[in-house]
């Protein structure tokens, strides 16, 4: 049987992927060639395109070099919580595929749905002399918080942005703070976990020190949790779960981290020549084609159209700010999704929104400056 944190994390997985064909379905009921389109992705891959493809992935998905362009402390915080975010999850299933001698044999599915708590049991195999602590596991262990402190960090900025220096013209709504909440808890609760595992096992410092992060909160808790460790340990481990089952669950559902995965794939796409009328003549359910949805589906708000845009700058100051392409599509995708999937993926507009967005769309110049610094 496994442990509750693990079946959490089947659970959210599951439902995640639920979420993820049911958005796939809305794409697919714009207008498209689907066999068009495969032989169009088929052609691009398996030729001098590809490069693009490296190129853009490096420097617009991992480097963020739009950002960069716009606001210095926006690209750090993306820099850090992309490339914290990779590390960890790779270097947790590396320790988990070959350092933990308790998942030899696992089928690499199962692997893969421990590989989240791995460090409880990788902590543990050293305190009961299972495995011995080597010059790779000093690396893995030090990997391991860096990419834990990088997201943290990114959090904290993207914390400080929002609620300090308020750098959003639109008003943060229940999906920014469950995303702020969810992804933050996860790695905060997964540090005091591993902190807990150091006390509970009795890991030498010697050992501990190499998982700096932790081991200067187990110094901290100890006074407090030395009767109850092995108990607490556990808390830690399930609260780390359940932020990371609110987490999973949430991606397909809430814009916010439903651009983890939709903003690398339309840097990619657009980094490949299209060509519309090959792929996109199908007349279907929506009036858009699939491709126009997938990129409208990719929009996170992150409001660098606002900032970049005319009609937004001589009215910032009034009673009522236009807030660009940001607002524009946001309400669009509601409309769409609400019409076309279950509520939770969007919401029914009210009719002083309807007004509003028939006042504002008016008001767009058509200069092309949003596209320009959008970074998809």
């Amino acid at each position: 049987m496994v442990p509750i944190y693990v079946a959490l994390f089947m659970l959210s997985t599951a439902a995640m992927l639920i979420g993820i064909l049911l958005n796939i379905a809305y794409w697919l009921k714009g207008r498209h060639d689907l066999k068009g389109s495969i032989v169009w992705a088929l052609k691009n891959i398996f030729s001098v395109n590809i490069l693009k493809l490296f190129k853009r992935a490096i420097l617009g998905i991992f480097f963020q070099i739009r950002f960069y362009k716009q606001d210095k402390l926006r690209w750090i915080m993306k820099v850090l919580l992309i490339t914290g975010y990779v590390g960890v999850i790779l270097v947790d299933h590396i320790i988990a595929s070959t350092r933990v001698p308790q998942f030899q044999g696992m089928s690499d599915i199962l692997v893969f749905f421990y590989a989240p708590f791995v460090n409880s049991y990788y902590i543990h195999a050293f305190a009961s002399g299972a495995a011995t602590f080597g010059p790779i596991d000093i690396t893995y262990a030090f990997l391991n918080d860096l990419f834990d402190i990088m997201v943290i960090a990114g959090w904290a900025i993207m914390i400080y942005r929002r609620f300090v220096l308020k750098a959003f013209p639109i008003a943060t709504d229940i999906a920014d703070k469950v995303a702020l909440g969810a992804l933050g808890g996860w790695f905060i609760f997964k540090f005091i976990g591993e902190a807990a595992s150091l006390l509970a096992f009795n890991v030498s410092s010697d050992v501990a020190k190499h998982w700096f992060v932790a081991y200067g909160i187990s110094k901290v808790i100890s006074p407090f949790v030395g009767g109850f460790a092995t108990t607490f340990n556990e808390f830690m481990w399930v609260l780390s779960a359940l932020m990371l089952t609110v987490l999973f669950t949430s991606i397909p559902f809430n814009r916010k981290l439903w651009h983890i995965f939709m903003l690398p794939f339309v840097m990619l796409i657009n980094a490949l020549p299209h060509e519309n009328e090959t792929h996109e003549d199908k007349k279907e359910e929506i009036d858009f084609t699939s491709k126009q949805l997938i990129e409208m589906d990719a929009c996170v708000k992150c409001q660098l159209c606002t900032d970049n845009c005319q009609v937004y700058k001589a009215t910032k100051n009034s009673e009522k700010p236009y807030l660009s392409y940001a607002y524009i599509n946001s309400h669009v995708t509601s409309v769409l999704k609400a019409e076309h999937l279950p509520v939770y993926f969007g919401h029914r507009v009210s009719e002083a929104e309807k007004e509003k967005f028939n006042n504002e769309i008016y008001n767009c110049l058509l200069c092309a400056r949003c596209a320009e610094v959008c970074p998809s």
